[in-house]
């Protein structure tokens, strides 16, 4: 996840290895094929790109090898919003959603999608998650303002939601950039959708 960059991410983690038989077995145990079975699940996104077909189509084909079934739905922005937003949502209407919250490297981007206190109509927490570790660990972390305490308080966040699994990432691309040998204090942060966040050209300079 974006949150847990590198210099940020706990030793002591649980990397949750990919491992579809595992998955087998922990659908088995929770029941899934008395539950669901093989009935559709609709995957909602309101990406309409080449490349999220692409991905789509590669997590409809690997949730598949484990049972279960997803339909990905495509809809315009403004259906999106209606149905994630709406006051009383139809879980039924998205029970997997394929999205996007926020840009850019500091960790406090993504508080609006999974503090208790960002929930509809507050803020983007649509999935209403209430995980009050994943909450206070957010809490501590965005009232610190010594950047080398705030560091170890978003590893604080990043233990919460490893242990509380509020979301799963449902994939990572790998953005490239090319710049001159001749720059000085170049950083180039490239952003999951492509381009680059804001990479403090002020600080540039040319050799």
């Amino acid at each position: 996840m974006r949150l847990c960059r590198a210099a940020l991410i706990p030793s002591d983690i649980d990397p949750y290895a990919y491992d579809p038989e595992k998955a087998k077995q922990l659908l088995a145990e929770a029941g899934w094929d008395k539950i669901n079975g093989d009935k559709p699940i609709t995957l909602l996104t309101y990406y309409n790109t080449p490349l999220a077909g692409n991905v789509l189509a590669a997590v409809q084909a690997m949730l598949a090898q484990v049972g279960i079934n997803v339909v990905p739905r495509t809809v315009d922005t403004p259906t999106y919003n209606a149905t994630i937003y709406a006051k009383s949502p139809d879980w039924s209407q998205f029970p997997l959603v394929y999205a996007g919250l926020q840009n850019g490297p500091d960790p406090s981007a993504i508080n609006i999608g999974l503090n208790e206190k960002q929930i509809p109509p507050a803020g983007a927490n649509f999935l209403r998650i209430r995980m009050p570790e994943v909450t206070g660990a957010f809490d501590a972390a965005l009232n610190q303002v010594d950047d080398a305490k705030r560091a170890g308080l978003y590893q604080g966040v990043c233990k919460a939601m490893n242990a509380n699994l509020p979301w799963a990432t449902l994939w990572v691309a790998k953005r490239y950039g090319v710049a001159s040998g001749k720059l000085k204090d170049f950083t180039w942060i490239p952003a999951p959708a492509g381009g680059p966040y804001a990479a403090h050209a002020e600080k540039w300079a040319l050799e």
